[in-house]
């Protein structure tokens, strides 16, 4: 078998690893892996057609010449790859976890951090397994700062992820309810994204850690290096449909376009962190002020006479409830509309939290709420509107649409609800 340390040579001269074979061009090194629906096995031919080309496989019965490459598992040699790229880097390695916010909180100190350095971050949410390598192998040895973005659904995925990126620093934004179906609990994902305090501190590693939050504070290893934010240096208020962030120090206000004041802590993380970093306030601020959330995140729509809260990546029960409440304390209109889909991996209590936010839901006023899922449909409440999937509630808004005019929406569910089907359609 060849060796880690000869690939890795190979590597340094091709034009990086590729996993999808449509992609590939000359140069490149493909990685064969074995996925649920497809065997990249099956396009290794293709690939070694290709001028300069190399390809990782496991399946001997595949090998074709010198220019593939076979190892014992594919997935295995990928990561042991990137962790030898990773040991190349005498760097800062951010790594940053979390049930809610990491994705943002990544983007905001990315921005922050590249008005004075050149640095290289997980690209939108490549943070499982797979992603984290390679993350890590398209990082440029010339990089001053890594960012890695490290998810999770169940105990130990997050020491095996810290393993592979060997961060040097470590944020977690919060514990909530997500992906309990995986890690069995809540008491489960404390130890699950703990895991980056535990290895940190076996590394001498530092982390950031959220003073007012009681849970990571209980969890902190003693003697651990930390730096504790909120920073003390600004104040965040939330201004409708975006964040004031107030200078305590010049008094000069910044405007971000980040809505809901749970965004809050994830714009001060980032602060604190330029801080640390030793970058001037005011360019923190403006980087922060610059920033433009993406791909379904807390992104602001305006259409005709609507505004569109558009937050449909990602949902579990602690951060639904967050939009709900900061939705309902959006001031400038009493027209609030609210199309919430399902929240997915909860587990055999899945109903329960569905109905727990059908309950909370009651605490407040709604122009009109649409409900949108099989488990939502499920809940006991003949008050609200329920769709068994987002093409129903498309075939009915029609009835609706008149009447919502001039109102302020809020989507809020799972990827896999497709809400912004519904944006598509209507906005």
């Amino acid at each position: 078998m060849i060796s880690i340390e000869d690939v890795y040579q190979i590597f340094l001269t091709s034009g990086g690893v590729c996993i999808d074979s449509r992609k590939v061009t000359s140069n490149d090194i493909f990685i064969a892996l074995k996925g649920e629906h497809v065997d990249g096995h099956k396009f290794v031919k293709q690939v070694i057609d290709l001028q300069d080309t190399h390809a990782i496989i496991d399946d001997k019965d595949y090998y074709i010449n010198e220019r593939t490459i076979l190892v014992d598992n594919v997935l295995s040699f990928l990561q042991k790859l990137a962790q030898y790229h990773r040991a190349q880097f005498d760097i800062p390695v951010l790594g940053i976890t979390g049930s809610n916010g990491k994705t943002t909180t990544k983007e905001l100190i990315y921005q922050v951090l590249s008005t004075q350095f050149n640095v290289h971050s997980t690209k939108g949410n490549y943070n499982n397994h797979l992603g984290v390598p390679l993350t890590l192998l398209d990082a440029p040895i010339d990089s001053d700062i890594l960012i890695i973005e490290m998810g999770a659904n169940h105990v130990g995925e997050i020491n095996d992820l810290s393993h592979i990126a060997c961060p040097t620093l470590g944020l977690i934004t919060n514990i909530g309810e997500a992906h309990i179906e995986g890690f069995g609990s809540v008491e489960g994902i404390i130890q699950g994204k703990t895991e980056l305090y535990k290895y940190l501190h076996k590394t001498n590693g530092s982390v950031f850690i959220n003073r007012n939050d009681e849970t990571l504070m209980k969890e902190l290893p003693r003697g651990i290096d930390h730096v504790f934010y909120p920073s003390e240096n600004i104040i965040i208020q939330d201004s409708g449909l975006n964040l004031e962030i107030r200078s305590l120090d010049s008094g000069k206000i910044y405007n971000s376009s980040l809505y809901g004041i749970y965004n809050a802590i994830n714009i001060q993380a980032a602060v604190t962190i330029g801080e640390y970093f030793k970058i001037d306030l005011h360019k923190i601020l403006e980087a922060i002020a610059n920033y433009h959330p993406n791909m379904n995140r807390s992104q602001i729509v305006r259409s005709n006479d609507n505004v569109l809260i558009m937050d449909a990546y990602n949902a579990n029960p602690t951060s639904m409830k967050e939009a709900i409440k900061s939705m309902a304390a959006l001031e400038g209109t009493e027209n609030k509309v609210l199309v919430l889909g399902d929240m997915k991996e909860l587990g055999i209590e899945e109903v329960q939290y569905h109905q727990d936010i059908v309950d909370f839901l009651s605490n407040y006023s709604w122009q009109k709420v649409f409900l949108v899922g099989s488990l939502f449909k499920q809940t006991k409440n003949n008050s609200f509107n329920k769709f068994e999937n987002v093409d129903q509630l498309i075939q009915n808004y029609e009835a609706y649409q008149e009447s919502l005019k001039g109102s302020a929406f809020l989507l809020k569910a799972s990827r896999s609800i497709q809400l912004e089907k519904f944006k598509e359609a209507f906005f």
